[in-house]
């Protein structure tokens, strides 16, 4: 790890300490955990370093999740690597936004110069642009970004084969799933510890994207969770939510802090915090850094000097000034310590409050001041030899045990005629290391007794040095990038289908497919048409009725037994493929050797044909993703083995948070239905999925596309899908009548729904 001393004096100018003494500290404990802070301009990059950041990440102008950032241009990017690297901090590079099939080769070009400039990993949430930044980069560590929604060691072990060696698992997370992680294999582990959260488990979010038409897997989210609403019971009634008679904000999650659990955070093996905030201003980013290098710092100070090596977290204490500064700076009134230690709860929700407070003027300005200007870190000596007739030498040296040394040579130095060069001009010429990183410490000068050189070949010579020094300290970042990293587990096996590939499995033969959460929807489906029927219903009730089980959109570590039923269930033949919406269930099926059908939903992204060639590794079948247009899912349905989702709510989110819990109704545990009634008046039901502890936000009205797939201009796409939720058994039978008769390419009747979206199919999500 690196690790360079922050600005941690209270409210104090900021103190430029040596890289020697940090580099002291970090001998005392061997390993310490990461501080990684977030930029999204050059200011907030400088901040975040003269703050006391051990890492950086931050984005170019394309592909980061975070849009309307500022962000980096290429040749900003190339300056802060170098910058970070001379003060020993890494810089972490996110690239992750789902990504079309047109722009994929373009990452190739706009990360692979910073690879070799020694970026020192890449945040990636496509695992197609994994697979390509892997094979066309095999020694720049991969970053699994939290947009994943890494739940468990199986889908930490999928990533790892394609190159990840750290994970950003969901914020949903508690402490001992973490360990979990870090205990059965050999990767990172980086987490949240501050700032904004998402209602959503992260990037399964298609709210903004279906109700605004701005992605949140494109870096466009419009925020609409931090909107109000009216929660209402599976009867409609509007639910007295902790008294408040009118709309709240039941979607709008409080800030994380967690300064006052640091000790276990830090003891459950986490390797590196991040700080969220990459669309806040430098002085969040300076004011946040600097209070959490303190207090992890104070923790392992107490840890040197206690006797038995313990940090007694009873015993933890934050001071009162720190806490309220930290709220100062555009956090919402109201914190929690996010999931760590609950698995949901109201008390995590900004009910009444989900706006920002602002900050003082003047704490801004002390901030600014202190932290946002030229990064002065890097101590250095310097020695300087003048002798007339011969050339001036000037040895550059890091101020650090094991710290590089170099000597540059200049013009040759003459007699003086009149006076000679004095050791304080020659000194004061020295120490202007101008916007450099580096800072002077000790200065030797060794002029004779009647030397004279120009201050201007003076100044040009330490240019040189510094120059020199500089090209010496980052050729050591400089990786070569041709060269696989090598695992300690078996990461580069190789894979195969899951289904004998000389076996034609059923659900290639099933044009028409529908899942469904109740037994009357799956007869009456099979009724209208629907050649395999999924059970959808969260307990495995559709038995006898069912071709496949769905599997949850989450999988956590209570899902253990469901798990371990569905995969007896699927072996005996009580179900005869298995429907995966995460990398987690498709893991897990392949490592228990089962050889059953498979097909991913549209969850399991494959937004090009890396993504889908990584999938098409595991599964027989994908669903194509819901923001995809109709030129873009033919183009990945190529050869015929992709399903388009033609009738359907989408699942705008998939939550740990739960409405009846925070509706104050969560008394008898039951799967079932209530809504949420937004300010234009529209209801959107929510699934309360009490068999795994989540909820499933939909759309109020559902995706039909069969007028589009009877336009005369297009041609039938193959394969169908249809999802029921909240529809009557009637309802199902005549939607399924629609879509087989589309499905066999007949003439249509009337549609029996009216209100409904073509979602993302003419014109794609932004």
């Amino acid at each position: 790890m690196y690790d360079i001393m922050g600005c941690r004096v209270k409210r104090q100018p900021c103190l430029i300490i040596s890289l020697k003494i940090r580099m002291e500290m970090v001998k005392k404990v061997k390993k310490r955990v990461e501080l990684l802070s977030p930029a999204g301009n050059m200011d907030a990059f400088r901040a975040a370093v003269n703050a006391g950041a051990d890492a950086v990440y931050l984005a170019g102008k394309h592909f980061g999740a975070r849009a309307f950032a500022e962000n980096f241009s290429d040749e900003e990017l190339m300056e802060c690597i170098d910058e970070a690297h001379l003060c020993g901090v890494r810089i972490n590079l996110t690239v992750n936004t789902l990504t079309r099939e047109k722009e994929i080769r373009d990452i190739v070009d706009f990360v692979g110069p910073l690879a070799e400039r020694g970026l020192d990993g890449v945040i990636v949430q496509d695992i197609g642009v994994m697979k390509i930044l892997h094979e066309s980069f095999p020694g720049l560590p991969i970053h699994a970004s939290t947009q994943l929604s890494v739940t468990n060691a199986d889908a930490v072990r999928f990533l790892m084969r394609l190159g990840v060696t750290r994970v950003v698992p969901a914020r949903e997370l508690g402490t001992e799933e973490i360990k979990s992680l870090k205990s059965e294999l050999p990767v990172e582990v980086e987490t949240f510890i501050h700032g904004a959260m998402c209602y959503c488990y992260s990037g399964k979010c298609l709210m903004s994207s279906f109700l605004g038409g701005r992605s949140g897997n494109r870096g466009m989210c419009a925020q609409p969770c931090r909107l109000p609403y009216r929660i209402l019971d599976r009867e409609g009634k509007k639910t007295d939510t902790g008294g408040y008679k009118k709309e709240c904000y039941p979607l709008a999650m409080r800030d994380m802090c967690t300064l006052e659990i640091l000790p276990e955070l830090i003891e459950s093996g986490i390797d590196s915090f991040k700080i969220e905030g990459r669309m806040k201003k430098p002085e969040y980013t300076a004011g946040v850094t600097e209070v959490y290098r303190k207090y992890i710092d104070l923790y392992y100070r107490i840890k040197d000097e206690s006797p038995d090596g313990i940090v007694n977290a009873s015993a933890w204490r934050i001071d009162s000034e720190d806490m309220e500064f930290v709220k100062s700076l555009y956090l919402r009134s109201e914190l929690s310590t996010g999931y760590y230690d609950r698995r949901n709860g109201r008390d995590m929700i900004a009910l009444d409050a989900p706006g920002y407070s602002g900050a003082d003027d003047a704490l801004l300005i002390r901030l600014h001041d202190q932290y946002v200007v030229p990064i002065h870190k890097v101590s250095i000596n310097e020695g300087i030899t003048l002798s007339p007739g011969t050339e001036a030498s000037l040895t550059v040296s890091e101020n650090s045990e094991d710290g590089i040394s170099v000597t540059a040579r200049g013009a040759v130095a003459m007699e003086a005629i009149k006076a000679p060069l004095s050791e304080q001009s020659v000194e004061k010429s020295l120490r202007k290391t101008g916007d450099t990183v580096f800072i002077s410490d000790r200065i030797t000068v060794d002029a004779g007794n009647n030397s004279f050189m120009p201050v201007s070949a003076i100044n040009e010579l330490r240019r040189d040095a510094l120059e020199k020094l500089k090209s010496e300290m980052l050729e050591r970042y400089i990786k070569n990038n041709s060269e696989t990293q090598i695992y300690d587990m078996d990461t580069q096996e190789n894979l195969s289908l899951l289904c004998d590939p000389d076996k034609i499995c059923f659900v290639s033969e099933g044009r028409l497919m529908a899942v469904v959460t109740g037994r009357g929807q799956a007869l009456a489906a099979r009724e209208g048409g629907a050649d395999i029927i999924a059970d959808d219903s969260g307990d495995m009730a559709l038995t006898g009725e069912a071709d496949i089980l769905a599997f949850p959109y989450v999988i956590r570590k209570t899902d253990g037994k469901w798990m371990l039923k569905a995969l007896s269930m699927l072996s005996d033949g009580t179900y005869r493929g298995a429907l995966v919406r995460n990398i987690e269930a498709l893991e897990f099926l392949r490592h228990n050797g089962y050889k059953g059908a498979v097909i991913t939903d549209s969850s399991v992204y494959c937004w090009n044909m890396s993504a889908r060639d990584v999938v098409r590794k595991y599964a027989d079948q994908t669903i194509l993703p819901l923001e995809l247009d109709e030129y873009e899912a033919k183009d990945l349905n190529r050869d015929g083995r992709s399903r388009l989702f033609v009738y359907g709510r989408v699942p705008m989110m998939i939550t740990a948070n739960c409405i009846r819990k925070t509706a104050g109704t969560c008394e008898n545990a039951e799967n079932g239905f209530y809504e949420l009634k937004d300010r234009k008046d529209k209801n959107l039901p929510v699934r309360t999925l009490c068999t795994h502890c989540q909820n499933i936000i939909y759309n109020s009205v559902p995706v039909s596309l069969h007028k589009a797939l009877t336009d005369s201009n297009r041609k039938p796409v193959g394969l169908l899908l249809m999802s029921f939720t909240t529809e009557s058994d009637k309802l199902t039978l005549d939607v399924s009548r629609v879509f087989r008769r589309i499905a066999d390419g007949l003439p249509v009747g009337e549609m029996p729904v009216t209100e409904y979206t073509n979602g993302h199919f003419h014109k794609g999500a932004e």
